[in-house]
């Protein structure tokens, strides 16, 4: 948007600063205002008025109902970090976004929560078994890499 402002002022400098160009001005010039002032063409601008101000209402409609849902969708996807982050923050948020109305919708979201802390722990306890094996080479170690025939002893 900047340049195109830029390049249509060097323009305008240009045809109004030169002897030649002041002629060409007044052309173009004069051009835009019969363009203007043509009845087709005020008729085409009027009509495309009455429509954007019948759109606008509907226009209006959609992007505040866009607004909301972008809305809820963000507070829905904000739960999944905050519940690793703070449980009891992610408790107070999943109550409102999640529209909790009842004790049993509470009860609910925290067996879930203890569940996924056993998951966790058990993961975690696999994770430092098969790290340890991992370090010391597991049960066995590996064959060695296969010798290509070129290295083979004749």
């Amino acid at each position: 948007m900047k340049r195109l402002l830029l390049l249509t002022g060097f323009a305008i400098g240009y045809v109004a600063g030169s002897a030649a160009g002041r002629e060409r001005y007044e052309q173009i010039r004069s051009m835009a205002l019969r363009v203007r002032n043509d009845p087709q063409v005020q008729a085409a601008a009027a009509a495309a008025a009455d429509k954007a101000k019948e759109a606008a209402p509907v226009v209006k409609d959609k992007v505040t109902g866009a607004a909301e849902v972008a809305a809820h969708e963000v507070g829905l996807a904000i739960l999944p970090p905050l519940r690793d982050l703070d449980e009891v923050a992610y408790m107070r948020f999943a109550s409102v976004y999640r529209a909790f109305d009842s004790l049993a919708d509470f009860e609910a979201e925290i067996l879930a929560l203890r569940a996924d802390q056993v998951l966790d722990e058990a993961a975690e306890a696999a994770f430092a078994d098969a790290s340890a094996v991992a370090r010391f080479g597991g049960a066995h170690d590996p064959a060695p890499p296969p010798v290509h025939a070129s290295f083979a002893a004749p």
